[in-house]
Formats: C-alpha cells, structure tokens, sequence
C-alpha cells in the first residue's frame, strides 16, 4: 500500500513538474512578445489559465492519495517557494474544489528600459504611463518598441521545435548579460575612474574646445568628485561631454563594443536625453543644461542628424536668453574689482561671469553653422548680443580680470589699425569668434542664391561678393605674425597644446575662400578654353564686360590654393596624433576632397597642380583619388568614418562625384564619335547615384553652396542641348 502511494506521487510529481515547465516557457513567451498583438497576448493568458488549472487537480490528488491521515499537511510548491509578483492562496483557496480559481497576480508583460534593465518589477498603467520607478527618480519612463512577427504564418507551439527554442534562450541569455554589464546608472556602465576623466577633459579640449569654449578645468574636477552628489543638470553636463568624447577614449569603446566607437557615444547620448525631459526643457534653466545641450546639439550635427542638431541649439539659445547670458554683467552694473583683500572672491566670481560669456558665444558659434537659409535662419543678432569678447586661455584659467570689446565693435572696421592691435596673439578665440561672424555672412549670402542673384560682376565694388572678399582679406591681414598660416607655427602650436584654435580657424578661412570663388569656375568644362568664369548665366563675356586681367586665374588658384591648405593641417596635425575630429574640420576635409575630384577630372582648371598630380594618361580610374593631396583628404575621411555618421555620407558621396565626372566625360567623347546618338541615352543608369538638384550636392552647411548649382550648369555650347533639358535628363535618372 505505501510503495503504491509512493509510485502514485511520484508520477504526479513528474506531471507537475511537465506543467512548471510549460507554465514557464508560456511566460517568457509572454515578456519576450510584451508588445505583440492582443490576440497573442490573450491566448498566453488562456493558457496559463488552463496549465493553473490542471496543476491544482494534481496537487490535491497528491494530497488525498499520499498523505497519511495521522500527518499534517505539506504546503504546495506555489506556497513554499512563490514567484516574486505573484500572491500566495490562502488555506481556504488551496483545498477547494477543482471549479475553484486560484488567486494569481498575472505577471506584468509590459516593462520599461530602466526597470527590465535593473531587474526590478515595473508598476505601471500602460505604455502610456510612467512608471512608479521612473516617477520617483523624475526621469523618462521610456517603453520599449515592439517587435514584429518574423512570418506572417501561424503561431508555433515552443515545442514544436528546438530551433526555437534555441533561439529564445540565446535571446534570454544576451539579455542576462546586458542586464549584469550595464547598470540605471550610466556613470557605472562602465565606472569612470578619475583616469578617465582626465581621459575625457583632454578630449574634449582637443576636439570640441573650439566650438564650445566654456569648460574650465577647476570646475570640470569639481563636478567629477566621487564624494559629490550629482544633480540632474550635473548630470546632463557630464553626459553631454562623455557623448561627444567616448568614440574617442579606447577604454570606453572596449567596454560597450570594440567593433563600434559609435556605440559608446550612443549609450551616454541615449542616457542624457532620458535627463532632457519635458520637465527638463520647459522648467526654470540652468547653466549646466544650457551647456548640455549645447554639447547634444554638436554631437548630433556630427552625427548627421540635421534637424534634432538645430532643435537642441534652439532650445538652449532660448534658455540662455532667459538666463541673460547674452547681456553682460559688467555692462548692466558697471562692476570692478574689489580690493586686493579679496583678490580671491574676484578671481571666482570674474571665472564664473566669463564661463557664462563663453556659454553664449558657444550658442552664437553654433546658430553660424547650423543656419541654412530660410528653413534654419540665424537666431543670434550680433547688435543685441551685449556681451564682451572672450578672454585669454590663461586669464581664463588664472581667473585673471581683464577687459575686452564687443563683437560688434571688432567687426565695425575690420582694417583699421586699432582692430589689429587690440587683439593679441593670446586672445585667439576671439579672433576665432570673428571669423564665425565672417562666415555666418558668407553663408547667408550663398543660401539667398549667391552669383545668381548679384546685380552686378564680383570685381565691382558694389556687388556683395566683393564686399565679402575685402572683409577676409582684411581679417587675414589683423592676423598677429604667430596665427598666420605657416609649417612653422603649425608645429608651434601643437608643442603649446593651441592646435584646436589654430586648425579651427584656418579651415574656417580656407572654407570661406573655397565657398566664395568656386562658384564663379565652370562646373563641366568640358570644351572650355580655359578660365574663363562660369559657364551658366550670369555669365561674363569678354566683349560685354571689362575683365581685370588675371581675374579668372587668381580666383581659380585662390579655391585650389585654399584645398591644398587645409589638407596640410589635417597631414601635419594627423602625423603627430592630434588630428581635430570637429564637425566643422570635417567638413572642410570632405570640401577639400571634392575640390581635388574636381581637380583630377579637369587638371586644366587647376593650373598649379594644387590638388593633383599632372595626369600622365588620359584615362583616369578610382587610384587616382588615393594619390596626392586629394588622395590624403579621402584618407582623412576614412579615418573619420569609424567615429562620424556624416563622414561615411561624404566619403561615398566623393566616390559618386568622382564617377559622375568620369561618366559626364564619357558621354562628350560619345557625342563626339556618334554625333548621331543623343548623348542622354548613352549609360544612363551610370549617374542614377548623382542628383543635381538644388541642394542635394551641398557642401557642408548651407544647401546652395556652388557644387550644388550643377543643376542650373549650362553645358558648353557644342554639346547643342539645352540647359533644362539636361537638367530634366539627369534628375529623371536620379529618381529625386
């Protein structure tokens, strides 16, 4: 009798356990597919209904057929080791009879990223709903995506299969590791150890120092502190400088993925905006979130993402207006110095007032760059921004008290002699400041159209160009000796830790000089004689106009001149290690590069051979773009791309140019050996990549720089084809 009872319990015990296992497999079927359709949703719970069910039948069984009467009773599994959401029955439910429902909390399907990642229970309404954790930690509730079916074909049964199966609990197990490797908090994932601070201050200051000059070393180390409880905006500012710095930091990019430096990146830039929630962007502004989205705003233009780049330098322009940063203190009361006795209060409170100066000059810097004609205007108006120039490096870092002019006084009489003197060789930011003005103006005139709209040719006085060359020349000409463009203070500059400035400014100015003339060389010259201005209308006809002698010439060197500058910073600056990855510098290298595309297909424009090697046959292939000062700034890009969204769109972008020409030269022989067959019918397919309408070739900033005009290029009259016929050709083959 005891050996059958034992027998009968046994048995019963490998059925309940058959059940445990399908009642699991059920349930993490069910937090796997948490934002499936409802019908899967429902027939989980169906499920586990009925598996709850029959598990209960076998467990009274048991209790009835092989408990002695003598004995007290044992608690089922369910009691003695319940799940961790689910309610224990009471004695009364446990007894029932088999029509009885067992009291169970179903676990929750629906989880957000911060609780599924800590692994804690998710109280919450709905996806559309924050949860209880999130709301207490005032952070973003953020509800993962859901996932989509992998087929359209019915539901399988998990044990219909091991390859499913084996593919869930692969699945399981990465999330298991996740959740053991990263941590809610985004400074433990991976610990920043005070080595990697100083990792990511020297960074910072290498690549984004330029653009956003207001870190001061002092308070970086204060706000690092291990002992020092973090705000929240404290926070948005440390997570903004680790976005823009972690692709850079090999400690970092081993712990996230070895494989992709853009993955550590994302993680601190995904960290910050959890941070940046409405709260955050409507409540009262703080210097520290001004500053952090500032360096977002910079992450995200180099990172390709146009219009979340122009949103968060909006945001936090708004905000710096609120907080007065673009009205300075000393202007409004007339502030000065206390006494010697408290020299020290002095040196932190002018510290602090130039930190917010260089917070606001950080907005204007980037509301120059990202502007782009009426669809991104300029925010920041020079005459209301009444705030004095940034000071030196070392009276920043000294907090030593000095005084300096207004922006808009600087630019008022860019060559007098009292400009160039007032500004030293120390105060180079500053003159970096100048020129983003400079170029904020070069940029405004070529998203209005540019040599399309002048009223009159660019050696008159009175056109705009000319009125723009004279302030370039004259910013180049209040250059102090040791900023002028040279091997010698290249080197100089790197040795003194300045080459972020240095570089900034002089492919800032190459730039503005490549964007001025190179509207005015022919784009397809395929039957040109020779400079002789641009071939679509407006065009300058020796007999109607009177043409200064050379003119033509010296603009064309001055664009390839300008090329081949900027490609011997980023060689020299590459050669020892302390290459800028800025936005702005790579974009300068991608124009640099597509000037010498253009010079290796029409080496005749290029009379100085700048850009290219004089071409030693006829044929040119894809080597060609590897070798010379082209060839070096396509291996810039390349060394870009790994660490730059936007740097892997430029370097294909390059390739499709370079074949473009190729194939446009293709196509003139073709007209010329079958005059017969028109020239548009001939590898059509071939330019499918390359679209010429207005805008879609843009270099760098603004969408109507010169090479994105190609679409109102008129071919040399040879070809006998009118200009919007070929136009209308080339854009049907684009699919644009």
């Amino acid at each position: 009798m005891v050996n059958n009872r034992l027998k009968s319990r046994d048995s019963f015990g490998r059925a309940i356990s058959i059940l445990d296992s399908e009642i699991l497999v059920i349930e993490e079927a069910t937090t796997t597919q948490d934002a499936q359709s409802p019908n899967l949703l429902t027939t989980s719970l169906h499920s586990n209904s009925f598996y709850g069910r029959r598990r209960q039948d076998l467990e009274v069984r048991i209790t009835r057929q092989s408990t002695p009467e003598a004995s007290a009773p044992k608690r089922p599994h369910d009691e003695a080791f319940p799940e961790a959401d689910t309610e224990i029955p009471r004695d009364s439910d446990m007894h029932n009879g088999l029509g009885d429902k067992i009291l169970t909390k179903m676990r929750s399907s629906i989880a957000c990223i911060h609780c599924r990642r800590s692994k804690i229970k998710c109280q919450n309404s709905g996806t559309n709903s924050a949860c209880r954790a999130c709301d207490t930690n005032s952070r973003a509730c953020i509800y993962p995506a859901g996932q989509q079916a992998k087929s359209a074909g019915p539901l399988r049964n998990e044990g219909e299969g091991g390859e499913v199966q084996r593919a869930r609990k692969r699945k399981l197990d990465d999330v298991r590791k996740q959740s053991l490797r990263y941590t809610d908090d985004p400074f433990q994932s991976p610990p920043i150890t005070p080595t990697l601070w100083k990792d990511v201050y020297n960074t910072f200051i290498l690549h984004c120092s330029a653009e956003l000059p207001f870190l001061h070393d002092e308070v970086f180390y204060a706000y690092v502190q291990p002992t020092t409880e973090r705000s929240v905006d404290t926070q948005i500012y440390l997570l903004g400088m680790l976005t823009l710095t972690a692709r850079f930091i090999p400690d970092l990019i081993a712990f996230h993925n070895p494989l992709d430096p853009l993955a550590a990146s994302e993680f601190y830039a995904e960290a910050s905006a959890t941070r940046l929630n409405v709260q955050a962007l409507t409540g009262q502004p703080t210097l520290e979130r001004v500053q952090g989205l500032l360096m977002i705003s910079l992450y995200h233009w180099g990172m390709h993402r146009r219009q979340c780049a122009w949103m968060n330098i909006t945001i936090a322009t708004t905000m710096a207006h609120t907080l007065g940063l673009m009205f300075d203190e000393d202007l409004r009361t007339n502030w000065k110095p206390a006494p010697l006795a408290r020299a020290r209060s002095n040196e932190q409170i002018f510290i602090q007032r130039e930190i917010k100066r260089r917070t606001a000059y950080s907005c204007f810097i980037l509301d120059r760059y990202q502007s782009m004609g009426q669809y991104q205007p300029q925010i920041i108006n020079i005459d209301e921004l009444n705030i004095h120039l940034p000071c030196s490096e070392e009276d920043f870092l000294f907090g030593t008290i000095v005084k300096t002019r207004l922006l808009k006084d600087s630019l008022q009489s860019p060559d007098s002699n009292e400009s160039s003197r007032t500004i030293s060789t120390t105060q180079v930011l500053s003159i970096y400041i100048q020129l983003v003005e400079i170029w904020g103006r070069f940029s405004h005139w070529s998203s209005r159209g540019g040599r399309q709209k002048e009223e009159y040719p660019p050696w008159d006085q009175r056109s705009e160009f000319y009125k723009l060359q004279q302030q370039l020349v004259s910013f180049y000409k209040s250059l102090p000796p040791k900023l002028t463009f040279n091997p010698t203070n290249i080197t100089a500059h790197i040795a003194s830790r300045s080459v972020t400035l240095y570089t900034a400014i002089h492919t800032l100015y190459s730039l503005c000089n490549i964007v001025l003339h190179y509207d005015y060389i022919p784009f397809l010259p395929l039957r040109s004689d020779g400079l002789s201005g641009p071939l679509d209308e407006p065009r300058f006809l020796l007999g109607k106009y009177d043409i200064p002698e050379g003119f033509w010439e010296e603009s064309a060197e001055l664009v390839f001149k300008s090329a081949r500058d900027i490609v011997d910073i980023v060689r020299v600056t590459s050669d020892r290690q302390v290459m800028v990855e800025s936005p702005q510098v790579g974009i300068a290298v991608r124009t640099a590069a597509s000037v010498g595309v253009y010079s290796i297909n029409f080496p005749d424009m290029d009379k100085n051979s700048y850009m290219c090697d004089p071409p030693s046959t006829p044929t040119l292939s894809a080597a060609c773009l590897r070798k010379g000062a082209t060839g070096l700034a396509i291996k810039a890009l390349d060394l870009m791309k790994p660490k730059s969204k936007m740097a892997c769109y430029w370097s294909d972008w390059i390739g499709r140019m370079h074949g473009y020409f190729d194939t446009m030269k293709r196509h003139h022989l073709s007209s010329i050996e079958a005059p017969d067959l028109p020239w548009h019918q001939v590898h059509l397919a071939q330019i499918k990549g390359i679209s010429l309408r207005e805008g879609s070739l843009s270099i760098s900033f603004s969408p109507s720089l010169p090479l994105a005009r190609a679409a109102r290029t008129l071919l040399p009259p040879s070809l006998e084809i009118r200009h919007g016929r070929a136009v209308d050709c080339i854009r049907s083959t684009s699919g644009d």
